[in-house]
């Protein structure tokens, strides 16, 4: 199970058209924190510092896939394998961009 879906598996080359439903929560795989702001490439905005970019495993899915991610004040509570959820663009997107970013999930939730 691809995140996001692909039309070929990679191991076996075998098409792929069944679509599977995964969860819009996860776990921090491997993340970095960048400071030095640049221009969105996709919104020509300026990105706002600090800011995350991650890979996150979607429960359900067998793949990695990387994202942006909230930073949050105490920055000691990112850590790899910290529970994450993503939060979604109020905008209708037929792509992964429908994900503004993922946040931090309280062990509460």
């Amino acid at each position: 199970v691809y995140v996001p879906p692909r039309q070929v598996c990679g191991p076996c080359y075998k098409e792929m058209h069944e679509l599977v439903e995964v969860a819009t929560h996860g776990k921090i795989v491997s993340y970095t924190i960048l400071r030095f702001q640049f221009l969105d490439p996709e919104t020509g905005e300026k990105k706002p510092v600090p800011y995350g970019y991650g890979f996150f495993k979607l429960e359900g899915a067998d793949n990695y896939f990387q994202h942006f991610m909230e930073v949050p004040k105490d920055e000691s509570r990112l850590y790899i394998g910290a529970r994450v959820k993503a939060v979604f663009s109020d905008e209708k997107h037929d792509s992964l961009k429908v994900i503004r970013h993922f946040t931090l999930v309280d062990d509460g939730e």
